[in-house]
């Protein structure tokens, strides 16, 4: 099944442990898989599980893949799988790096607290990891229906559960937990902290994001466009500063040879709220 989704993507999902996870979809609710995991954990799986369940309509781009059911603040690396609907948008996702290289790890990210954090190798392993912290507050919210429904999903996923914590090494911070690889040749460290031009962004400080955006562009002139995509990955998560971030990511993206990364930075750039963005197709089968 990954296969297809391989050709559509344009990288290698096998890692990741989707299949497992679809496999325990359809056991639990052979009617609505993708709606599986909703009755205890709020989530609904999405992105390329829609392609697997046959219904997912099939785009023509691989644009228009990349970008179905993407959180628009959400970096390019960051491919959504499974989704909720409450408050702050919980999801889970793929996270690529590089296709050559495929997935690194699967990311999760959160609109209200915690933000971008790596969950590990495998999906079935980060659904079980969160299934297992939603039984802990269902045990103290002394509700025993919720937590009922929560070991029932933690026994079904345990045994394609690999809680393996990813091999992942970032290059550099850019803004968020998850930061960037890049080549060795491609990265020089910025003049500018990151961390304080997060701050910077975050209080909407111009002169700081204004220094960045200069180092960035010349980062790319320089041939380090390693450096360019962390200073852009950082000014990536507020609306101020979306035009200049996607400009630059496109430029650094392209000129690491990530250009699927290049074309999601320049199509959510246009979006300046936190919204999830959903593209049309034809039909699978």
């Amino acid at each position: 099944m990954t296969t297809t989704l391989d050709a559509l993507y344009g990288f290698a999902f096998e890692a990741a442990g989707l299949e497992a996870v679809w496999r325990v979809a359809k056991a639990l609710d052979a009617k609505r898989p993708l709606a599986a995991f909703v009755p205890a954990l709020g989530l609904r799986l999405g992105g390329p599980f829609e392609v697997l369940a046959g219904i997912r309509t099939a785009p023509r781009t691989r644009d228009a893949s990349w970008v179905h059911q993407r959180f628009a603040f959400d970096p390019p690396e960051l491919l959504t799988v499974a989704y909720g609907s409450g408050d702050g948008n919980l999801r889970f996702g793929v996270w690529v790096d590089d296709v050559a290289t495929g997935v690194a790890c699967i990311a999760g990210n959160h609109d209200l607290g915690g933000g971008l954090a790596d969950w590990g190798t495998t999906l079935a392993g980060a659904l079980t990891r969160y299934a297992e912290g939603e039984l802990d507050a269902a045990e103290d919210d002394d509700d025993p229906a919720w937590a009922r429904r929560l070991a029932s999903v933690i026994a079904a996923l345990r045994s394609s559960a690999r809680k393996r914590a990813s091999k992942r090494k970032p290059t550099a911070h850019a803004g968020d937990a998850l930061g960037v690889v890049v080549p060795a040749r491609a990265w020089a460290k910025p003049r500018i902290d990151l961390l304080e031009l997060g701050i910077a962004v975050a209080l909407d400080e111009k002169r700081p994001v204004q220094r960045a955006i200069a180092e960035a562009k010349a980062a790319i002139t320089r041939g380090r466009a390693g450096t360019a995509l962390a200073i852009g990955r950082t000014l990536w998560r507020a609306p101020g500063t979306r035009k200049d971030a996607g400009s630059i990511l496109s430029a650094a993206y392209t000129a690491l040879g990530r250009l699927d990364h290049a074309r999601v930075a320049t199509i959510a750039a246009r979006t300046v709220t936190r919204t999830m963005l959903v593209t049309r197709g034809r039909a699978t089968r």
